[in-house]
């Protein structure tokens, strides 16, 4: 197995440990994953059983990056290192707030949320794991067209009403 696979795919077997090397997970050529990671920043995915009921581990954001994704999974995070202001827009009720975090601090945030991760000087390290692993329900939330969009607020409108 080579380093990138290591980085790409966290060992087999029923109990493991990992000590994260930062610069390693970062490194040019070795980053692992996502791709919307800025420059100077990676993942290491710890843990991923087969069964995709969640994922967890290591992210370094570079230092003064920039940083957009959405989550379509529950996601906890531990700051190890660093700090940053996360910009977090709630995709159902459209609510947003900036929340500035740093080392020792714990995040907690739903499915259906925009992130953008923003660093100063100082680059930022998490721990995190998300239930359930995104790749579980990411093929069919790629594949929604805006009619499936207007379809789903559609019956969440309806239902509002029927409640109300």
């Amino acid at each position: 197995m080579t380093d990138i696979d290591e980085l790409i795919q966290p060992p087999t077997g029923r109990f493991h440990t990992f000590t994260p090397d930062y610069d390693l997970i970062v490194a040019e050529g070795q980053k692992a994953m996502p791709s919307w990671l800025p420059p100077r920043s990676g993942m290491r995915r710890f843990a991923a059983p087969t069964d995709l009921t969640m994922r967890a581990g290591f992210t370094v954001f570079g230092a003064e990056i920039r940083g957009d994704t959405s989550y379509w999974t529950k996601e906890v995070w531990y700051v190890i290192e660093g700090k940053a202001d996360l910009e977090i827009q709630d995709l159902e009720t459209g609510e947003s707030a900036t929340h500035h975090v740093a080392a020792g601090d714990g995040v907690y945030f739903p499915e259906a949320v925009r992130l953008t991760v923003v660093t100063g000087a100082q680059r930022l390290v998490i721990f995190y794991c998300a239930v359930p692993a995104s790749a579980r329900d990411s093929h069919w939330v790629a594949a929604l067209t805006q009619a499936d969009i207007n379809n789903a607020r559609m019956r969440l409108a309806f239902e509002a009403r029927s409640t109300s």
